[in-house]
């Protein structure tokens, strides 16, 4: 690869300063926007670093500052406990863009994230000034305590906790797409949830269908609640599904905790002759809007954009004052 100017190397600092005729510091601080200087010596610094292509040496100004101008987004190898929608990280690097920061995304075993100083070790790997944790279900307790212990800026992403954390508000989301579905007409709305982790794993299994029977109780109707649990096996799932959904009368509604839920009540609603969404509306949690290859089906969409951003924004906070612990903040879902 060559440089402008048919150069093997880029050019450094101290070569540009001799090349304007100016000391380094000097050129430096035109480069950083700092300083008082003539408009004809700015302008002459800047067009000599484009035509020569003069690129800051990241590792010597985060050595001069103390920062790195990037912060590290933290993953599980398990893909179970770590899922990192599109959507999230667009979240993420929007934020990250308007700061003029940059993203090192990476993956650990739990093993490695519990042990102790492994923290600021994993700081210096990733050239970062702070953590995002994305950890989903089943978060080891010893890598919590070894978070806490490390001192390390760090926010929790879609993970539940009172301090440092940013979530979607699951709860506020399950409760006015329920509210909608009765004011639509809809009297007699089910809930299901076939996700095979522990509702303990994550708080959206319990948030969701909290929200859900509280707007049932404030309009004065019956739950009905399909969460079989860990024990049934997939393939068992249709004819579960063809039992509650053939009762008389049949749900008028059901908000699913997820694709994996509506898709299967679709395709058994169907099979029954039953028209969506006008005999059964199906409602569930997923990305963005309505699949193009069902738009009979509703999609509650995830806030995942604000999530990443306002994640950015608190850890920065973060970065700023590590040892203030920033309030959780429960992303509320749109209309």
């Amino acid at each position: 690869m060559l440089f402008p100017g048919g150069r093997a190397v880029p050019i450094t600092l101290k070569e540009l300063a001799e090349r304007t005729g100016l000391s380094r510091q000097a050129v430096g601080f035109i480069l950083r926007g700092e300083g008082h200087f003539k408009d004809e010596t700015r302008e002459r610094v800047l067009k000599t670093a484009a035509d020569l292509g003069y690129r800051p040496n990241a590792a010597a100004r985060a050595m001069s500052s103390g920062r790195f101008n990037a912060i590290g987004l933290v993953l599980s190898t398990l893909g179970w406990k770590s899922n990192l929608p599109a959507a999230l990280l667009e979240g993420i690097r929007n934020a990250l863009l308007e700061c003029d920061l940059h993203l090192s995304l990476s993956w650990f075993r739990d093993e490695r994230l519990a042990e102790a100083g492994q923290m600021p070790k994993i700081l210096r790997e990733l050239a970062a000034d702070g953590l995002l944790i994305k950890y989903d279900s089943s978060v080891p307790g010893p890598i919590v305590e070894a978070l806490t212990r490390s001192g390390v800026p760090a926010v929790w992403v879609n993970s539940k906790r009172r301090h440092d954390a940013v979530y979607p508000d699951d709860f506020q989301g399950a409760r006015e797409a329920t509210a909608r579905l009765i004011a639509a007409g809809r009297r007699r709305i089910a809930f299901a949830d076939y996700n095979p982790r522990a509702p303990e794993d994550h708080y959206s299994s319990t948030d969701r269908q909290g929200g859900y029977a509280k707007a049932l109780e404030e309009a004065g109707l019956k739950p009905l609640v399909v969460t079989p649990g860990q024990g049934l096996p997939l393939a068992q799932r249709p004819a579960h599904i063809r039992e509650w959904l053939g009762q008389r009368p049949p749900p008028e509604a059901v908000v699913c905790y997820g694709d994996g839920e509506a898709w299967p009540i679709f395709h058994e609603a169907l099979r029954r002759g039953m028209k969506v969404p006008d005999d059964l509306r199906i409602a569930f949690f997923g990305e963005g809007a309505s699949p193009a290859t069902a738009p009979e089906l509703e999609t509650i969409p995830l806030p995942n954009v604000e999530v990443g951003r306002r994640a950015v924004e608190m850890l920065l906070a973060k970065i700023r004052s590590p040892r203030t612990k920033r309030p959780a903040l429960a992303v509320k879902y749109g209309p």
